[in-house]
């Protein structure tokens, strides 16, 4: 299934619509589970069957997945790697979610301050020893920051990450020519009750 462009809707409307409905999904399912039997509700979104391949969400007339929408139309259709800054899947590891609603009219300036927020903080990427620690998103969808065709792709993930990354890290990506070795972060899974990040605060300028 897929969603139907409206006539009048831009590209970047439709990508804002798929990711805020993604995230306000994530959260109702989350939202869902508090009953009587868990008055807190859970300590992972992993607790809940099925919670990413059930396709019970509503847009557009289609009844889809989180999966659907992140896998079967976010990520091929727009191939811009900065969306994996602001799908959030409720886990402590995800990068900070959003606090407000992503909109076309913005959506630029929210990817790129999202993208630098993450990727400039020690929590997503930082030095360790003689090599670069990074969190795991960038190994579960790396291909997506690499290949040819995806927005702002480079040769390497240090090279991606060069753009966005601290001083510290910038300086330790160059001194190492561009491709420092590297490894990926443990990935906790625990929910996230985190304020998250206010985008609208972004700088067109990033």
């Amino acid at each position: 299934p897929s969603v139907p462009p409206t006539r009048t809707a831009t590209p970047d409307e439709l990508l804002a619509l798929l990711i805020n409905a993604y995230n306000a999904y994530t959260i109702q399912s989350i939202v869902e589970t508090l009953d009587a039997s868990h008055p807190r509700g859970v300590k992972s979104i992993r607790d809940i069957p099925g919670v990413f391949s059930r396709e019970t969400h509503r847009i557009g007339g289609y009844s889809l997945s989180l999966d659907n929408l992140e896998h079967g139309l976010i990520r091929p259709l727009f191939k811009d790697p900065r969306t994996h800054f602001v799908v959030n899947c409720a886990s402590l590891s995800c990068a900070p979610l959003p606090l407000e609603a992503l909109t076309g009219g913005n959506l630029e300036s929210q990817l790129e301050y999202a993208a630098r927020r993450t990727l400039s903080s020690p929590d997503y990427v930082r030095i360790k020893g003689d090599r670069l620690l990074v969190t795991k998103l960038l190994d579960w969808y790396g291909a997506d920051f690499v290949a040819e065709g995806y927005r702002g792709a480079e040769k390497s993930l240090p090279r991606y990450i060069r753009k966005y990354a601290s001083e510290e890290v910038s300086r330790f990506i160059d001194a190492a020519r561009g491709d420092p070795p590297y490894d990926f972060m443990e990935y906790d899974w625990s929910l996230n009750r985190a304020t998250g990040i206010r985008l609208q605060d972004a700088s067109p300028s990033l």
